[in-house]
């Protein structure tokens, strides 16, 4: 709906964060057939192969963004280095389709599979949801007490994980690390 509105004003082009890589290829291809160029920031739509005539979704004219799987293998190591490379830790993250967080759930995995003394947990989806990213910490506590770490994927991701560690009263104990851009 807000999209359709933003295509219906005919803009002279689209920057925009997609929020799903999947879900709004279609709206985004309508404001191309349109005539309105697309450029997609901080998350590709599709396969993210653009203008190759290959891509699922190739008609973005370009995709700007930071390398997020190297953004999570530097927050592992940091992660790592802070809880001394021994314990449970685990990736708070908004929901699976997201490129960006995808991608950095993935370096941050590659790497911490370096670091034997290390176990990560299932990750947690929050929905970008700070409260429930909390909510979610403090329930992998419950069930994990020897837990030391957390990965936040995101803003919020880290926000809550950090407000759960202080609400479970592991200020200190409990380390997160994280990356957005």
């Amino acid at each position: 709906p807000v999209l359709d509105a933003v295509i219906a004003k005919k803009p002279d082009a689209i920057l925009i964060a997609p929020t799903d890589k999947v879900q709004l290829v279609e709206p985004l291809r309508k404001a191309n057939d349109a005539g309105i160029p697309v450029i997609t920031v901080d998350t590709f739509i599709g396969s993210g192969v653009y203008q190759t005539g290959a891509g699922d979704a190739d008609f973005p004219l370009a995709y700007i963004a930071s390398d997020n799987v190297l953004g999570g293998e530097i927050a592992a190591r940091a992660l790592a280095t802070a809880i001394g490379d021994k314990g449970k830790v685990y990736v708070s993250n908004v929901k699976p389709g997201i490129s960006t967080t995808d991608q950095r759930e993935e370096g941050f995995k590659k790497e911490m599979a370096k670091h034997t003394g290390i176990t990560v947990l299932e990750t947690q989806f929050n929905d970008d949801d700070a409260n429930k990213a909390a909510s979610q910490l403090q329930a992998v506590f419950a069930r994990n007490p020897d837990l030391v770490g957390v990965f936040g994927a995101n803003l919020f991701s880290a926000l809550g994980a950090a407000n759960g560690v202080q609400q479970a009263g592991q200020t200190g104990t409990v380390k997160v690390v994280a990356f957005d851009a």
